[in-house]
């Protein structure tokens, strides 16, 4: 008997921007929402699922999340550091280093993705993560990842060639976050609050790594919101740099 590998689906929570698709490279499906949804994460999912055409077999399901909902900071290379537990105290000390402080109400991951280069450590409340296990068993679905739209970028984000950096920008409705990459790999991770709106969030965020003289090979500019203007905003930064644009579905192959 033939034996068919279980299909995956993928889900953006971002408010009016949410999207569910089947497969990492093809076409998204078209779900509508509900007006009233609301913009909690688990709630989302259920509006998404709810409205997804049926499915004909058993489905993994991994789930990307606005930053709103979990705490974010980069973390320095340590050499020294081996294993999944010295990994988790090391991301521990520096959260509590940025004010962002976790209990056992938080799983804590930390990522260091290339050799010598800075990590991304996130904490994600165990309240939510429950709630969106149970939502995807309410839809015989197996939740086997939930990352932040943050921790993607990293995975997502390209390395500069030679000398230089490359630049990802990812907008949201409530924050504005940067990679900045080198040949090595992260060198800065920053975020601004979206006070103001994304657009001014984006010039502030901008205006803070003019600081660094890094030369700029390009910029990645992650936005789900139609907006002309904002390609404009980050060319302005650094130009000629031309200005990549994407929206975050495209990113759903590294979940």
């Amino acid at each position: 008997m033939l034996r068919l590998l279980p299909e995956r689906l993928y889900a953006g929570l971002f408010g009016e921007h949410a999207w569910l698709g089947r497969g990492a490279t093809s076409e998204l499906a078209p779900v509508q929402l509900p007006p009233q949804t609301s913009s909690k994460p688990s709630e989302m999912l259920e509006a998404l699922l709810q409205a997804a055409p049926p499915r004909r077999r058993a489905a993994k399901l991994s789930v990307m999340l606005p930053s709103l909902a979990v705490r974010c900071v980069s973390l320095p290379w340590s050499p020294g550091i081996h294993g999944a537990e010295e990994k988790q105290a090391y991301a521990l000390a520096h959260l509590e280093q940025a004010g962002l402080s976790t209990d056992d109400m938080h799983v804590v991951h930390a990522e260091f993705r290339h050799f010598g280069a800075r990590g991304l450590a996130y904490a994600v409340p165990r309240q939510l993560l429950d709630e969106l296990h149970a939502v995807a068993a309410r839809y015989s679905l197996d939740l086997t990842t939930a990352l932040p739209i943050g921790g993607v970028a990293y995975l997502a984000a390209r390395r500069a060639r030679g000398a230089g950096g490359e630049l990802t920008l990812v907008l949201e409705e409530n924050a504005v976050s940067a990679l900045l990459m080198d040949c090595v790999g992260l060198q800065r991770f920053d975020a601004e609050p979206a006070v103001g709106g994304y657009r001014q969030a984006l010039r502030r965020l901008l205006t803070r790594l003019a600081s660094d003289s890094t030369e700029f090979k390009g910029i990645t500019l992650c936005a789900d919101a139609e907006d002309k203007e904002l390609a404009g905003i980050a060319g302005a930064f650094a130009t000629p740099v031309s200005v990549r644009q994407i929206k975050s579905p495209q990113w759903r192959r590294f979940l």
